[in-house]
This record gives structure tokens, sequence and C-alpha cells, in this order.
């Protein structure tokens, strides 16, 4: 069936695709393509890696040497290198098991009193690498070791993010080029050839990058400097990622949409080009913090959606310069008058579906100073701000200028855009930088599994009447901390009391009692998340246990925290 252009050159109407007019071919290969992305979209996506748990604990000293070291993280992760070493730096000899999210070493018989440091370098199901150190002692506690540890390669982790940053570019405008050509310039031909210009460009450039991510990423997942992309291990280790599916779905729809360029304003053409924009949007989903964040109904179609509107405002920037530096501009007006009406639904999406994300992935608001996340999170909100005034300066004043005095108008219009590609740019950094950094939400994750491991900075068990109360938190230091309460009694059976709530205190500097309510977790610790210990010091916790109406117990610790 021969295919017809999607605008009638006699109205300025814009048309729907004819999908009708689409061949049987089309419609069996673009259905294939649907299943096979809702069979990528529907696996299981996961969270970032943390350590919850090290026996030994990180800093003990034991007086028998323990016969191995568990590392205990809240999901299954893939080891990239792990290492015991002695205060001389020297390595020891140990055959590593991975039980699902446990890890163990064995140590060798009879090991010497001495210190060691156990080194670990993981990826998560997420795609990014995880890495530290634990030390413990045997016997007398010997000196620190001058010995090198491998923590990744800092040009390797820069680079990573400005070639993520310059991905994310070029997959946006080739994706919002697409939209902007139907949605705005109702399949014009001069909008036909400069849409054709622009996603050739930003699909190659994303294809390139795309590739290059993925290398990089595989040199930053071992530790390795860039000279790793010449290591085909370092490629292999990459593929396994959810990354490289993730980039693989990207690249199968940038391939979509440079398939149907050649005929990009007819019917069946321009579907190709919509479903390949869909794929490549859709593969943010597959990895990465945000997107593999629970609750997983939710934030698998936040991050898309919220991707797919900054696409839409980018990809229409060239077609809007295209409109303004014709000669003369007739259609610059009718453009930002289009691009106007439906940037008002997309802005409000991004805010929403934006506001939604950093909740999650911040999840108590002090974290968003407290936190290296936050604190990027927070330029890039400035950013955004800054382009939302850009933005309204087009609406309400460069734009009616247009149609009052055409000359200063498109140049007031133009210097706008330029400002708006700017905004973009630092905006798009941002993003890949928040990607290299921990959520505050792994923080908390982290400090509730050591809380209610046996690594906490903190714990004690004080007895009171009947009742065993034990408090640990961690990390004890000064900032966000996890605080967990278990209630046992006299002869150790647990008990579920009906309501835990503890009164921090801390006298020395005049602090009052602040009293929080600890919640019950899936597995019946009281736990209570907060930045209430912001100062160094003895912190008085008295635990106030209600165990029915009628029984009440009240427990002090005193809490040094670091």
């Amino acid at each position: 069936m021969r295919e017809q252009p999607l605008r009638d050159s006699k109205t300025m109407g814009r048309p729907l695709p004819d999908f009708a007019s689409l061949h049987p071919g089309y419609g069996a290969v673009l259905l294939l393509l649907a299943f096979l992305g809702l069979l990528f979209f529907t696996q299981n996506a996961h969270a970032h890696a943390v350590l919850v748990e090290t026996v030994p604990v990180d800093g003990a000293v034991v007086t028998e040497a323990p016969r191995e070291v568990t590392l205990r993280f809240n999901e299954p992760v893939t080891p990239v290198m792990l290492r015991v070493v002695d205060v001389n730096a020297k390595p020891l000899d140990t055959q590593p098991r991975v039980e699902n999210a446990t890890i163990v070493l064995p140590l060798p018989p009879d090991l010497p009193n001495g210190t060691y440091v156990v080194s670990y370098r993981v990826i998560s199901l997420d795609s990014h690498a995880i890495a530290g150190s634990v030390m413990f002692s045997v016997g007398d506690v010997a000196p620190a070791s001058e010995a090198e540890i491998e923590t990744g390669d800092v040009i390797t982790v820069l680079a990573l993010a400005a070639i993520r940053a310059l991905f994310l570019a070029a997959l946006l405008i080739a994706v919002g080029a697409i939209l902007a050509l139907w949605l705005i310039a109702d399949f014009a031909p001069d909008a036909v050839r400069c849409s054709r210009i622009t996603v050739l460009a930003a699909d190659l450039a994303a294809l390139g990058l795309g590739a290059l991510l993925l290398g990089v990423a595989g040199c930053n997942f071992a530790g390795l400097p860039l000279s790793g992309l010449a290591d085909a291990d370092t490629w292999r280790l990459a593929l396994s990622s959810s990354l490289a599916q993730s980039l693989i779905v990207a690249a199968t729809g940038l391939v979509l949409m440079l398939a149907a360029l050649p005929r990009l304003d007819h019917g069946a053409s321009f579907l190709i080009a919509m479903v390949g924009s869909l794929m490549a949007i859709g593969s943010l989903a597959l990895t990465g913090h945000a997107a593999t964040a629970a609750p997983q109904w939710l934030m698998r179609w936040a991050v898309p959606l919220h991707a797919l509107c900054a696409a839409f405002w980018l990809g229409a920037l060239p077609l809007l310069m295209s409109g303004l530096r014709a000669d003369p501009p007739d259609n610059a007006h009718r453009y930002a008058v289009r691009f106007s009406a439906y940037a008002l639904v997309a802005v409000s999406l991004l805010l929403v579906v934006g506001v939604i994300i950093a909740v999650v992935q911040v999840q108590h608001l002090a974290l968003l100073w407290r936190t290296t996340y936050g604190l990027v999170l927070v330029g890039k909100l400035v950013a955004v701000v800054l382009l939302l005034a850009v933005a309204g300066h087009n609406k309400w004043y460069a734009t009616p200028l247009l149609v009052e005095d055409s000359i200063n108008g498109t140049a007031v219009f133009i210097r706008a855009v330029w400002a708006e590609y700017l905004l973009f740019a630092a905006i798009l950094t941002f993003t890949a930088m928040l990607s290299q950094i921990e959520p505050p939400r792994s923080v908390v994750a982290r400090d509730t599994g050591t809380a209610t491991g046996s690594s906490a900075g903190f714990r004690d068990t004080q007895a009171q009447g009947r009742y065993r109360v034990t408090l640990a938190v961690a990390p004890a230091s000064a900032g966000h901390n996890a605080i967990a309460v278990d209630v046992a009694n006299a002869d150790g059976g647990s008990v579920a009391p009906r309501e835990v709530a503890l009164e921090l205190s801390l006298p020395r500097a005049g602090i009052e009692p602040l009293r929080r309510q600890a919640d019950r977790d899936e597995a019946g610790h009281f736990i209570y998340h907060g930045n209430d210990l912001v100062l160094t010091g003895r912190w008085h916790i008295e635990v106030h246990v209600l165990i029915d109406d009628f029984t009440k117990t009240i427990v002090p610790f005193d809490v040094p925290i670091r």
C-alpha cells in the first residue's frame, strides 16, 4: 500500500498519522517490537546496593582469628574485586563464595595476630560500582598500613559523568525533534528538512556515545583507568550489567528512528519513528538510581515520563531556532505559540514527576543539604527554576514581540533559546553527576541495615523489670542516624510492643527532650530515621515502650555521638 504524506499542503491543520494505511507487514513488525519492549520493561528492577553487615564488624579487635569474613548487602551483587591483605599489604589466599546477597571470604587457618583489611568492589543490580574496605584486628592492634586500596580512577568517573550527560542530551534531542515535528510544525516541508538533520545528527551521536558510555562504565566497574577500554574483560563486565540492557533497547529505538528518516512525513514511517522514540525513552527505566528505586509501580514510569517531557522541550529548540532564522520568519510566531501551549502540559508533568522522584530519592528533607547528592540536586533545581523563568519570558514577552516588532522580537527570542540550551546543559550535567552519587535513600537503607545487624556504631541492652530493651544507633555520628529498638522478655523471647517512642536530649548543649515515634518494620524492629543527632556529645535517649494498654516501661541510654 502506498504511504500518504501526513500534511496536506493546502491546509494548515495538524493531521494525525494515517495509521490505518499501514501495510500488514509493518503492523506485524511493530507488534513484535512492542512485545519485546514489554518483555524488557516488565523485568524486575532493583535499587542501589549497600553493605548492611560485616562479620567481623569494621574496626573489631578479636582474640581468636575468624575462619572467614562475611559481607552482607541488601541485594545480590556481582563481585569485581575481593582482597584481604595484612598490615604489610601482603594478600592472603582466599576463595570467595557468593551466596545471593552475601559474600563469604574464607581465611587461612592459624591466622597470625595483626591487622587485616578486606577490600571489595562489586556491581549492584542498578549498574553502579560499590567499593569499600573493612578492617579488623586479631590480638594486638597493629599500626595502620600505607598500602594502596583500589578505589577507582577519578578520571574514569569524571569521564563517565561527562559521556552520560552528552548521551542524554543527544537522546533527548533526537526523540524531542520527532515530537516537535508532529505537535508544533504541522509537518511543514521546511520543518521536515530541519527535523531530518537534527534527528540524524543527534541519533548518530547517541549511538556512538552509548557505545562509549558502556565501555567507560566497564572501566568504572573494574576500577580501571580509561586504558581499560582496550581490555576485552572490561567490555564483558559491562555487557553483564543492566546498563547494557538499557543501551541495547535505546540503540534499537534509535536505529528505528534512522530507518524512518527518509520518509518522515509519511504515515508508516512516522509511526516507526514514534515507536523508536518511545523505546529510546523507555530504556531509561531499565537502569539507574531513580528508575530502580521503590515503589517500582511508580518509579518505573516516572523516570521515562520525566525524560519524555524534557525531550519535547529540548528537541523543540532546534525547530524554533530554524523558524526564527528563516527569511522572513513567518513560522516563528506560529511555532512559538504552539510550543507554549504544549509546553504548559509538559512543564506541569515535568515538575510533578520531578518532585516525586526527588522525594523518593531524598526521603528526609534535611538530607537535601547534608549530603552530596542533596547539594547537587539543589543545583539542578536552581537550573530548572532559571529555565522556567526563561520560558515565562518567552511566553509573555518574546512571543508577542515577534508580532509587534519581528526584528527585535527575533533577536530577543534567539538569545532566550541560547539561554535555554545553556541551562539544559547544566541540568543534564547535574543529572549525570547524580547518577554517580549514592542517593540519600541508600544512606537510609544502609543505616537501617547496620542498626538492625551486628555492625551498629552503638548497641546496648538494658533490663527493666520483666523486659530487656536493646537500642542500636547507626552510624552513631553527627547527622542522619537510624535508631533501632528491640524488646525481649527476661528469658530472651521476642516481645511485640504496641508502641515505641524515643526522647532525645543533649543536656550539655541545652537541648531539651525531643519526642520521636519509632515505626515497626517488616522484620518486627522499631525503627526511627532522623537528623536530630546533629551535635557530637553524649546524648541521653529514653526509650518509652508501651507493651499493652496497662504496661509501659521506660529505659534510659547514654549514647556517644562522634
